[in-house]
């Protein structure tokens, strides 16, 4: 139920463990489950001070983790979504059979005009290029970060965690594309 990360804040490094998608059923709500799972996880972590505990709540979550559980709110981080199989997003979206169904009919003209777009969008900035990465480049991401250099609380984003977090998760399948300016690398997304 929770996933350990490695932190840093101003120079100290410890450990942050963050909760997993926790999910209840309806007809166990308001019967304490939640907190036990919870509680039981962070026995399974926190053996002394150093760490913390972080997350990322659904919006549907975001009370059950500050009012019954102490979290304070930080900020809501911005998100943003491309969707490539419609007839799956509206399926998520509603239990509509129908209307599922009906959005498969469109996924053509969604698949075409996703293609549109990309052919028709140009880079700003002709001396930079992108390159794909099949496998992750854990010593390249690891070095970008570094020249970064983040201020304040960040994870610790090195080799270790790179590898771990894009090529060894059970998840994962990831390709990683790199952007460079005149040779040098200036950015990069996995």
């Amino acid at each position: 139920g929770f996933v350990p990360v490695p932190m840093e804040f101003e120079g100290s490094e410890f450990l942050g463990i963050s909760p997993t998608d926790l999910v209840i059923h309806p007809d166990h709500r308001g019967g304490m489950t939640f907190s036990e799972l919870v509680d039981r996880g962070m026995e399974e972590f926190v053996d002394d001070n150093t760490w913390l505990t972080y997350g990322q709540p659904r919006e549907d979550t975001v009370d059950v983790w500050t009012r019954l559980r102490g979290w304070s709110k930080v900020e809501t981080v911005p998100r943003s979504w491309r969707i490539n199989r419609i007839q799956t997003f509206v399926g998520d979206l509603t239990e509509n059979k129908l209307l599922s169904t009906l959005s498969m009919a469109g996924q053509p003209v969604f698949l075409s005009a996703n293609l549109i777009d990309r052919a028709t969008r140009k880079s700003t900035d002709p001396s930079v290029t992108v390159s794909a990465y099949e496998s992750v480049p854990s010593e390249l991401l690891q070095d970008l970060y570094e020249t970064i250099s983040p201020s304040g609380l960040q994870i610790n984003r090195n080799k270790q965690f790179y590898e771990w977090r894009l090529s060894k998760a059970s998840h994962a399948d990831y390709r990683t594309f790199v952007a460079r300016k005149d040779g040098d690398v200036v950015g990069a997304l996995a």
